[in-house]
């Protein structure tokens, strides 16, 4: 009675009501259990279309990725899990599942019953001063930045390159590049095979009329292109020009700039910032 009044309020907002069954009730991941003594007991709850498929042992991430999985879901268990009975059950069942997922019974265990450090406190955060750094993940050598970097109370953070998922999956609309600020780009030329690599916190449009002005003008010495194309008598593919990658930070824009004209055959005037050639090989 009580729901067909709520309901009878208002025609626009219906709400609806969920019975137990056979003496249980799911609410959110919490499986709410009556027992014969009218006692209440909580476990894991997992939809019926669940598959128990996480991220695969053999996948290309860090180790920390994949023990934090093991660690956020046994303090799920230990959470919601209040009795002895359920957690052992509900233990079972991860070690099942991780084995099925290609996770070593020894890593599997061992994470389940590692017992985690207790946090800080508010006044030992501020005594340690820890900068923070991101790297891309590189199997086998960023772990050892990350091993080296702690040495000196540096923080160094993981981060994933380009997925298969991301170069084949486009499902917002692609925006204007030539009308997007901050970029890296390339003006390749139409004669031969070299390109030149550029970057601007302006748009690609307004960068290229920029260059195409210069050549007009014979201004080899503000513009690179200019150059090429009246001291080579060469011709430059405007319709080409694209950009290569987004980037509104300076520092950051100008190490990508650097990367990418190592990477490019090129006619730039000068060859951007000095990468190590040790950074180059991992990175290319």
């Amino acid at each position: 009675m009580f729901l067909e009044h709520l309901n009878s309020l208002r025609p626009s907002i219906k709400f609806t009501m969920e019975v137990e069954s056979n003496h249980q009730l799911p609410f959110l991941d919490v499986m709410v259990e009556r027992t014969n003594s009218n006692s209440i007991i909580t476990k894991v709850y997992r939809k019926p279309t669940h598959t128990d498929c996480y991220l695969n042992y053999w996948s290309y991430h860090s180790h920390s990725v994949k023990n934090g999985i093991i660690h956020i879901l046994k303090h799920c268990a230990k959470t919601i899990c209040r009795d002895e009975i359920t957690l052992t059950e509900e233990m079972e069942h991860l070690k099942l599942v991780f084995k099925k997922n290609g996770y070593p019974c020894d890593t599997v265990n061992r994470a389940l019953h590692h017992q985690r450090n207790k946090r800080r406190s508010k006044e030992e955060q501020t005594q340690i001063t820890e900068v923070t750094t991101t790297i891309p993940y590189v199997k086998g050598v960023s772990e050892r930045i990350r091993r080296i970097c702690a040495k000196h109370n540096i923080k160094v953070i993981f981060r994933s390159g380009r997925t298969l998922r991301s170069i084949l999956s486009h499902v917002k609309p692609q925006p204007d590049l030539l009308n997007h600020p901050g970029v890296i780009y390339r003006i390749p030329c139409l004669d031969c095979d070299r390109s030149y690599i550029g970057e601007t916190g302006r748009t690609l449009r307004v960068r290229l009329s920029e260059h195409q002005r210069c050549c007009k003008n014979f201004e080899t010495q503000k513009s690179a292109v200019a150059q090429h194309c009246l001291e080579e008598h060469h011709r430059i593919d405007w319709q080409g020009s694209t950009v290569i990658e987004k980037e509104s930070i300076w520092h950051r824009k100008r190490i990508k700039e650097a990367i990418h004209i190592n990477s490019f055959p090129n006619f730039n005037q000068d060859q951007g910032l000095n990468i190590s050639p040790i950074w180059m090989s991992n990175i290319t």
